[in-house]
């Protein structure tokens, strides 16, 4: 026993004045025969949490618990979202590819016979009153149809524009037509007389009229705009995708819910400084694809030399040139008529005269030249 620890007999009794002396007496006895467990009762004592503690950290923990199960609902519903998706594209390939015929890799544009080519042939007549296509316009339209990236080199007045507004009204969405200024408004007004939907977006765009657009387009990209409601074709400047993010921005949300059907640079020569109307802005229109990844781009002109071909597939990021009469099912669809100007050290234009081709026929003729594919 401890020295200096007073001790106690059997006998020996205690008044209330000495309890406080016994009590301390006790203690020590026990902190010296066993002063480990001393020491772990103690310590357990001074760390056991409250019950207070206790709810708050379980309530911390649900909190955790119900957000982790919201991220998986939300991503679970992603999920569905997406299989549909390709569920979707799965069923548009298959039913393209059995709209060509059989036993053939390749396509011919201009003389095949697609799924939609009564329809196209409706809206032709009703809405544009254009009996019979002209040069290759069939073609061209075919493989807008059919979501193609396609170069057409078309002399002016030859019914360029046809090629991308008729395919516009079959398509789902919007198609954006980037253009010079001076062109915009006279197709505006007369698609508007043939009760199509189609807007400006201009600098001059300004107020109500600015907003109004931008809001059908985002009730768009949500979803919530029926198809008698749907814009089908808007026409910008060049400047308004360069330097607006905004509209960027809308363009993006409008391909993310696969309602911007596709993007067309008319004059696309424009884009080459080896042209005769290079313009410092088209030489930007890379940002459409590093944006806009999987929109079908249409670039026209009514003039294209060697060099302003290859500038055009390097601007715009266009995938190999494909003839228009015997096209693989991948790579930019290349058509040409007579009289743009093309030469034959790229994909040739027609070597007959305009004026011999017969109603309704292709205008292409690739020759000797050497195609992909």
């Amino acid at each position: 026993m401890p020295q200096n620890i007073a001790s106690f007999a059997g006998g020996d009794y205690a008044d209330s004045d000495e309890m406080p002396d016994i009590l301390e007496f006790t203690s020590r006895i026990v902190e010296h025969t066993n002063p480990a467990a001393h020491n772990r009762n103690t310590t357990n004592i001074a760390t056991e949490p409250s019950d207070l503690e206790l709810k708050m950290r379980r309530s911390d923990c649900e909190a955790v618990l119900r957000i982790l199960d919201e991220d998986l609902a939300e991503l679970n519903e992603s999920r569905k979202k997406k299989a549909r998706e390709i569920e979707e594209l799965t069923r548009q390939l298959q039913s393209r590819s059995g709209s060509r015929p059989s036993g053939s890799n390749k396509i011919d544009y201009q003389t095949d016979i697609f799924d939609w080519e009564e329809l196209l042939v409706t809206k032709r007549k009703a809405i544009f009153n254009v009996q019979d296509f002209r040069l290759c316009q069939r073609g061209v339209c075919n493989a807008n149809v059919d979501g193609r990236d396609i170069i057409c080199v078309m002399p002016w007045g030859e019914g360029g524009s046809l090629t991308y507004q008729l395919p516009a009204l079959l398509a789902p969405g919007v198609t954006v037509v980037v253009s010079p200024l001076t062109l915009i408004d006279h197709q505006v007004m007369d698609l508007r007389s043939r009760n199509v939907e189609a807007v400006k977006l201009l600098g001059t765009t300004k107020g109500d009229e600015l907003n109004q657009i931008n809001d059908r387009l985002l009730e768009m990209a949500e979803g919530n705009a029926s198809g008698d409601s749907e814009i089908k074709l808007c026409f910008v400047t060049p400047d308004k995708i360069i330097k607006d993010d905004g509209f960027l921005k809308i363009l993006r949300g409008l391909n993310s819910k696969r309602k911007l059907s596709r993007i067309v640079l008319d004059e696309a020569d424009c884009v080459s400084m080896h042209g005769h109307k290079f313009r410092l802005h088209y030489k930007n229109m890379h940002v459409l694809r590093s944006n806009l990844p999987g929109v079908p781009i249409m670039a026209l002109s009514a003039s294209c030399t060697p060099k302003v071909l290859e500038d055009i597939t390097k601007v715009l990021q266009l995938p190999r040139i494909v003839g228009g009469e015997n096209a693989n099912t991948d790579g930019t669809v290349y058509f040409a008529v007579q009289g743009a100007q093309c030469s034959e050290a790229g994909p040739s234009a027609v070597v007959r005269k305009k004026e011999d081709i017969v109603e309704g026929e292709s205008s292409n003729t690739y020759g000797n030249v050497k195609m992909e594919g």
